[in-house]
């Protein structure tokens, strides 16, 4: 049982993190406790109190919260085609809002085969945010043991609540290579607009994983976008290439309008569920959530 209640509280803007943040103070009630691909993906997210204390994900193992100060672990192990590959990450030293938006953090990655061969990352992240709680710019950069450094900048445009735009300014010196994305977001007319139940679009996250999807549905990155998108756009340029890529969106949604689907034209993208009892103060105490 995780309790914050005094030495969590955070009235300094960019002080000391002792825990994660109370969901309900950031208006999501009923938060997303799985996200699931077509491909076999997931990830689990557990609630206690209105609060992210753990879960677990097939793409980075399972994830630790530790509070008073807070830090987060994750340890992952996964399975290749020639050998099993392990990984540890930690994310240390967090400073957030009063109302719980990270502003800054460091971490240390490392990633091992059984072979004994790996290497380990070490950087820091910033990010600042809109008057709203929406993220308005995010950064890190960490320095890779084999003796590169990489650097990821992204900006995001607001309106009415509504994310429009993120665009992406990626540096990696192994390469000597710089990569540009530019993601907008289409809306449908205001009077046919469709509230979004705490989705967190994918390509408003980092692609690199260096912050994981947890961190996003335990709002610790800011609040998620107000309604649906009917398209996304997304542009790459760099490395001597520019291409463009389109997605028309359609979702579906449970008995308690919430989007449980999301498909890409036909293609089903993600899938998604809430806590049991669609209150995250009454977390099912046999997992970390699930569709209803």
């Amino acid at each position: 049982m995780i309790s914050c209640n005094g030495s969590g509280r955070r009235k300094v803007e960019g002080r000391r993190a002792m825990c994660t943040p109370l969901l309900g103070k950031q208006g999501m009630d009923c938060p997303v406790a799985e996200v699931a691909s077509p491909a076999g993906q997931v990830s689990l997210f557990r609630f206690h109190e209105g609060r992210l204390v753990g879960g677990y994900s097939t793409d980075y193992g399972v994830l630790t919260i530790d509070v008073r100060p807070l830090e987060m672990e994750v340890e992952e192990r996964t399975a290749g085609s020639v050998r099993m590959a392990s990984g540890h990450a930690v994310y240390r030293h967090i400073r957030m809002t009063q109302e719980g938006y990270v502003t800054a953090m460091s971490f240390r990655q490392r990633h091992t085969t059984t072979a004994g061969t790996g290497y380990v990352r070490s950087g820091y992240v910033h990010a600042s945010y809109t008057s709203e709680g929406q993220i308005s710019r995010l950064q890190y950069v960490y320095d890779d043991s084999r003796g590169f450094r990489a650097k990821n900048s992204m900006k995001y445009s607001w309106k009415d609540g509504d994310l429009q735009y993120v665009v992406s300014d990626f540096f990696h010196s192994d390469d000597l290579y710089e990569k540009h994305y530019m993601i907008s977001f289409v809306y449908s007319e205001p009077d046919t607009l469709l509230p979004n139940s705490g989705i967190y679009w994918e390509q408003m996250m980092p692609p690199s994983g260096v912050l994981h999807d947890f961190m996003w549905y335990g709002g610790m990155l800011g609040k998620p976008t107000a309604h649906v998108p009917v398209r996304v756009r997304r542009e790459t340029v760099g490395d001597g290439t520019h291409h463009s890529e389109q997605w028309d969106i359609r979702t579906e949604r449970d008995d308690h309008g919430r989007v449980c689907a999301v498909y890409y034209g036909d293609r089903l993208y993600r899938r998604y569920a809430y806590d049991r009892t669609g209150c995250p103060d009454n977390v099912a105490e046999d997992g970390p959530g699930g569709a209803e």
